[in-house]
């Protein structure tokens, strides 16, 4: 790109003024847009539609205030909160069982671990229902 000459404005007797007022003028012409050049790529224009899946609509009406119903099926946010609560069961199970218990306390706080381990996806799912009802 070559240089730009410099600008001295109308009335600009003062050298010093003059180169001032030329470096505002350059900054400001810096940043103004530039038209293109009619030699350069033209911008890519897309012009057929791709090929692509439908896109997925929300067709479930609900009214205002209501909650829509939950889907039957064990959920995401289910299954992620009874691995989080066995693994929290199973930590507590550790720290138990670390503390020097004898052979007969273990057997008792295995056997408690595994039955809560066994009911944990009908806990998780009586806490959402009632979360729900609220």
């Amino acid at each position: 790109m070559a240089e730009d000459t410099p600008y001295i404005p109308p009335g600009a007797e003062d050298e010093e003024q003059s180169d001032v007022l030329g470096k505002l003028d350059h900054l400001l012409n810096k940043h103004r847009p530039r038209p293109r050049d009619s030699g350069s790529e033209a911008l890519p224009v897309l012009t057929e539609a791709l090929p692509t899946e439908p896109i997925p609509t929300l067709t479930d009406i609900v009214a205002p205030g209501a909650r829509p119903q939950r889907a039957p099926e064990t959920g995401h946010i289910e299954m992620a909160l009874i691995q989080r609560l066995a693994i929290r069961l199973e930590v507590e199970r550790s720290r138990l069982l670390a503390d020097g218990a004898s052979a007969d306390r273990a057997a008792v706080i295995d056997e408690l671990v595994a039955r809560l381990r066994a009911s944990l996806p009908d806990i998780v799912r009586v806490a959402l229902d009632r979360e729900e009802r609220r």
